[in-house]
């Protein structure tokens, strides 16, 4: 598969320069970038490795989570977009994994992958009624019409909502199990 229909988007506040290189993975890919601590020496690391941005705003005011992904799906041009964190770390494979379950499941709204286990269990496509805002795929045209996330959470459990939203909606989230990536959770 290809990564034309992809776009990555990130959403920065006061990350560590540490993590900036483990980007690297996503050059190949269009990305859409917010940062909302203000930090332009981030800016410019990233530009000399990610040559394909096609978004990137700075901003001195953090209005959290829900806002800063929202800001960045309307600036995505592609059919899919995968938001993810700096610390994140998947591999190319494992995101055309993430595409594939578009193809295979037609009502998914959300494919995620396995995070933080790095045995392959299975070439199943699994349903799931919860997922977490570190790292998922989305179809941008059904993202939108859900009504993306509800910019009043700041922080935290705006996936959950989100995620309850979809429930009562005709779109599913799918975990594609041989999708696979880790997290160090708490370090960005």
């Amino acid at each position: 598969m290809n990564n034309k229909d992809v776009t990555i988007i990130f959403l920065l506040y006061k990350t560590p320069n540490k993590l900036i290189n483990s980007i690297k993975n996503y050059r190949k890919y269009k990305v859409c970038i917010f940062d909302q601590s203000n930090d332009y020496k981030i800016k410019k690391k990233i530009q000399k490795i990610l040559p394909y941005i096609k978004y990137y705003k700075i901003s001195t005011i953090n209005k959290g989570f829900a806002y800063g992904i929202n800001h960045l799906v309307k600036q995505v041009k592609t059919k899919f977009f995968l938001c993810t964190q700096p610390d994140v770390k998947i591999k190319l494979n494992s995101i055309n994994k993430l595409k594939s379950t578009f193809k295979i499941k037609k009502d998914c709204i959300i494919s995620l992958p396995i995070v933080n286990n790095p045995k392959k269990k299975s070439n199943n496509i699994k349903e799931t009624s919860l997922f977490y805002g570190g790292i998922f795929m989305s179809e941008k045209s059904k993202f939108l019409k859900i009504n993306s996330f509800d910019d009043k959470f700041f922080f935290y459990w705006e996936d959950v909502d989100l995620s309850e939203r979809i429930k009562k909606s005709r779109y599913k989230i799918y975990t594609n199990l041989n999708s696979i990536c880790s997290h160090s959770y708490g370090k960005s």
